[in-house]
């Protein structure tokens, strides 16, 4: 229902609803920005391949724009948000069709922007992201949106990525099979600590994990269900080696 009344819209605002599956068996999807359920049906999809042939030339993104001072304290909220999401929506709307960039203007949008990150204020933000496997992917990322949808926080950027069966030999190793879902959040104190917390659950209750590099509060209970062989890491560490999150998470 919420699908055929999105596709509506859409068509009534003059947007094209243009749908192609993904050539292989992986692929990123990037839908962005977004501040409660309803933006999804009117949020902007970038799908990106790799070219076929052509050589790849690394080069970091150089920021179009920079930010040269810390926005005040609020400015990121749900009003600036949907002023923002709006903007940049119509913007895009005159851009549509296809197109061969730079990797790295598709993988790393915000790069684009220098100082980003003092759009926050000096609270700051915090970012979270989990992996649920693929038999629950589904659940467990309606009920996180539900749970950010009913807290009443807004996330300035949402990736969702899908995580192909390939592993790592890392003892901590972050993968799937699954779907994996980050999300940033300005740091309104314990009220978004407590959302973090709830989405910590929905992760662990769906037999996913929750990334740690990006980590700033997370739960002892937490990690250890994450990475079950994080033990095996402690036995093997260098007792010279060692972190400030290590001896969080391990206590």
């Amino acid at each position: 229902m919420v699908s055929r009344l999105a596709g509506l819209l859409l068509r009534l605002i003059g947007w094209r609803s243009v749908f192609a599956a993904p050539p292989g068996p992986k692929s990123v999807v990037l839908v962005y920005p977004h501040t409660s359920n309803w933006d999804f049906p009117l949020g902007v999809l970038f799908r990106a391949n790799w070219r076929a042939n052509g050589e790849l030339h690394p080069a970091p993104v150089r920021p179009r724009i920079s930010l040269p001072f810390e926005a005040p304290p609020g400015l990121m909220n749900r009003l600036t948000l949907k002023a923002l999401n709006s903007g940049y929506l119509w913007a895009q709307k005159w851009g549509q069709g296809a197109s061969e960039l730079h990797y790295g203007k598709a993988l790393y949008p915000l790069d684009s922007v220098g100082g980003w990150n003092r759009l926050y204020g000096p609270r700051g933000f915090y970012q979270h992201q989990f992996v649920a496997p693929t038999s629950v992917q589904h659940a467990a990322m309606t009920e996180a949106l539900q749970a950010i949808a009913r807290s009443g926080q807004g996330s300035f950027l949402v990736v969702l990525k899908t995580l192909g069966h390939r592993r790592s030999g890392g003892l901590l190793s972050f993968h799937g099979p699954g779907a994996s879902l980050a999300l940033d959040f300005p740091n309104r104190g314990d009220t978004t600590l407590a959302l973090m917390n709830r989405l910590d659950d929905i992760a662990i209750a769906a037999g996913g994990r929750i990334y740690p590099a990006k980590d700033g509060r997370m739960a002892p209970s937490a990690f250890k269900a994450s990475y079950p062989n994080w033990e095996t890491l402690e036995h093997r560490r260098d007792p010279l080696f060692s972190s400030h999150f290590w001896n969080r998470v391990t206590q």
